[in-house]
């Protein structure tokens, strides 16, 4: 692999995004990519510390929810939210830490 079919193959599994959070994903990961092949890295050092293609489009999905599974969306200094789409995986709810009660 190479970072153009990385990038290429992580661009196809985000096309469920807003072209915006897409553009700034690819841009992300394209210049981890050239960070790490700037200090001589080979592929299989890169794909263990940045994942595949799909490993990284799940991470952008999943840190892009909040805990109802609605999508965040910036515009400009508002948050805007919107209901997960048709086929998306349900996120589990939020579970509390299990209470400890204090030392003495």
């Amino acid at each position: 692999m190479n970072k153009r079919k990385y990038v290429k193959k992580l661009s196809a599994k985000l096309n469920r995004l807003p072209e915006r959070e897409k553009e700034n994903a690819v841009q992300y990961y394209s210049e981890i990519i050239d960070d790490m092949l700037d200090d001589r890295r080979d592929w299989a050092f890169i794909l263990t510390r940045i994942g595949s293609p799909a490993e990284a489009a799940k991470k952008v999905i999943r840190d892009g929810q909040d805990a109802a599974g609605r999508r965040r969306q910036k515009d400009g200094d508002t948050e805007r939210y919107s209901l997960p789409r048709r086929g998306d995986a349900p996120i589990p709810p939020y579970a509390p830490p299990p209470y400890v009660p204090p030392q003495p």
